[in-house]
């Protein structure tokens, strides 16, 4: 297939996470080194459009979308990038996280994210995942690429694709939710079945200064299947969270809002308020235990992290068993 201009050009389908986002938006998150002002040029020549027509940068995206654009767009190079001043990497930042690498090829590198590391930069944010994954692998061998994240707060497994055939392989798995994951979580209180579902749509809001995911019967459609594992009476569960989505906070949300578990994570203050800190206050108790994809030489791989030093203690502390 061809545009306008006789380019070749890829078809790409919407991840989920993108669903509802400005097209300019999601583009620039494929490939970073896009300019706004690039974009609206190829858009108002034709060679970017979605199912098959032209359309705006504002256009909002939907599941069923076809986003075609042509296949060298991913070689925009780094350098035209607008200049900005870069933070050296602190030497012992990337000797610290060369200790998390659960795995490494050609292709993917899978590390067990700290707790407290932001996986990209924003306001505040000197250091990060991102800065200190291209400080690692060093000139030459391209910036590593994000293909999901985590929260600041939450650790455990990620996978970061070492190129960009890799990145597109593997985000493709994630929009056709063929990848599982499995997450740890202390929470307070106890769900009243032993394992289930929660259903509720979610979507953002902002409060003042602060913004959070909220229920809402206009937001995205989210489901977690959930499994306790174990319990210390009426007090906390050890809850095994598989979510089915991919929305943001999600897991926090689900287990929080009394139309869901009703039991909010162990120290999630934003979303369990004081209920999430009964003995003061806490770390996140929200772990990315396990991961199973399709590597793209075909092989399917399992990872799995372990809990990170605050989450070893309080199993300690609750007399709780380490193990599955």
């Amino acid at each position: 297939m061809k545009c306008e201009s006789g380019t070749k050009i890829m078809i790409k389908q919407i991840p989920e996470d993108f669903i509802g986002a400005r097209l300019d938006k999601w583009l620039k998150h494929e490939v970073p080194a896009l300019k706004q002002g690039m974009i609206e040029m190829m858009l108002r020549k034709g060679s970017i459009r979605v199912n098959g027509v032209k359309v705006k940068s504002s256009y909002r995206l939907v599941g069923s979308d076809e986003v075609l654009y042509p296949d060298d767009l991913g070689e925009i190079k780094v350098m035209d990038r607008p200049k900005r001043r870069k933070l050296p990497v602190p030497a012992q930042m990337i000797k610290d996280l060369r200790k998390c690498i659960l795995y490494e090829d050609d292709d993917i590198l899978v590390i067990n994210k700290p707790a407290g590391l932001s996986a990209q930069g924003g306001t505040g944010q000197t250091q990060h995942l991102d800065s200190i994954l291209e400080a690692m692998m060093g000139p030459g061998h391209g910036a590593p690429k994000l293909v999901h994240r985590l929260d600041k707060d939450t650790s455990g497994v990620m996978v970061v694709a070492k190129n960009l055939k890799t990145a597109q392989f593997l985000t493709r798995e994630f929009s056709q939710k063929t990848i599982a994951k499995i997450y740890w979580a202390i929470v307070v209180g106890v769900p009243g079945k032993r394992e289930g579902e929660v259903q509720l749509p979610l979507e953002k809001a902002t409060f003042g200064d602060l913004e959070k995911i909220i229920v809402n019967e206009d937001g995205k459609y989210a489901s977690t299947y959930y499994r306790v594992k174990d319990a210390l009476g009426k007090a906390f569960a050890w809850l095994e969270l598989e979510p089915h989505t991919g929305r943001t906070h999600q897991l926090r949300v689900h287990c929080a809002d009394t139309r869901g578990l009703n039991c909010p994570i162990l120290g999630d203050g934003k979303y369990g308020g004081e209920r999430a800190h009964p003995q003061g206050r806490e770390q996140l108790h929200l772990h990315a235990r396990a991961i199973t994809f399709t590597h793209p030489n075909g092989k399917t791989m399992t990872f799995q992290a372990e809990l990170p030093h605050h989450m070893k203690a309080t199993w300690e502390k609750l007399g709780l068993s380490i193990k599955g």
